[in-house]
């Protein structure tokens, strides 16, 4: 499209900004929502007329919705009354798919994942998730505590894939081995084959199976998914970018890796397009 969405953090707070970027040589802001005012913002994702906006926030201070069918004038729509089955964690990830926004939350030691109904964008509300239930706490793959931070995420179809960011040893395994599980969860966020049901979302790979000899790499922290395959990128510069097939999503096998320079390379955000 023609327009670029970010935020920005100015001596007034934190603004959330709409630019042109029609003529890369000469981008230019169109329109703004001046001091947000609940947080640092963490992530966004853009979905027909609205924006989605993730923040360091618990609860009513995670989300916010934005209406940016008017890029001269965009307004802030939802998300302030967003309590209700929310974690007691700051918002994370964020990907939108039809009427649904799935978000991964983490700190304090939790790590969660919640889908929001966002059919009215103006009270969006908690699906499925819910502290007590399956979800709240399946991410902690049998450890007695989390894995340090829970942060990208990215739908296919029936499927959420969500990457872990496990900065020790001993909070990414079990044991003295290094459990390559503790950096993918793949969550079918349908349930039943016959029809799609949110609240019967399940994980299907990366609680107690593996995912190949290999490991993809300590501090994952984003994914990005095309077709059979999925790009995992790492913060660790033995394997900066992992490929998994997800051909069988309760079997995801790691297929190759690429290292990177030195000591001092990290990956962070990660896309891919084409082949």
């Amino acid at each position: 499209g023609r327009y670029a969405y970010m935020t920005i953090e100015g001596s007034g707070g934190l603004v959330f900004i709409i630019i042109d970027v029609t003529r890369p040589e000469g981008s230019c802001i169109t329109g703004a929502v001046a001091d947000l005012g609940i947080g640092d913002a963490w992530d966004i994702a853009v979905s027909g007329r609205h924006a989605y906006v993730t923040f360091n926030g618990v609860g009513s201070n995670a989300l916010r919705i934005i209406d940016i069918s008017n890029p001269r004038a965009p307004v802030v729509l939802g998300g302030a009354g967003l309590t209700l089955r929310m974690p007691n964690a700051p918002a994370r990830g964020i990907f939108v798919a039809g009427n649904y926004a799935y978000m991964t939350f983490a700190g304090s030691g939790i790590n969660a994942f919640r889908i929001i109904n966002i059919s009215n964008p103006n009270t969006p509300f908690v699906e499925a998730g819910d502290d007590n239930s399956k979800f709240g706490q399946f991410f902690y793959s049998g450890l007695p505590y989390a894995p340090l931070n829970l942060y990208g995420i990215y739908v296919s179809g029936r499927y959420a894939y969500v990457v872990l960011d496990c900065e020790a040893l001993e909070n990414c395994g079990s044991g003295s081995t290094f459990d390559s599980n503790s950096h993918l969860r793949i969550i079918d966020v349908c349930g039943s084959q016959q029809t799609c049901n949110p609240q019967e979302a399940r994980v299907v790979a990366g609680s107690e199976r593996q995912l190949g000899a290999a490991s993809p790499g300590r501090r994952v922290i984003d994914i990005h998914v095309s077709g059979r395959y999925a790009y995992l990128s790492s913060q660790d510069y033995t394997k900066l970018l992992t490929v998994l097939d997800i051909s069988n999503p309760s079997a995801p096998q790691i297929i190759g890796s690429l290292a990177g320079g030195g000591s001092a390379s990290f990956g962070f955000a990660l896309a891919s397009s084409g082949r």
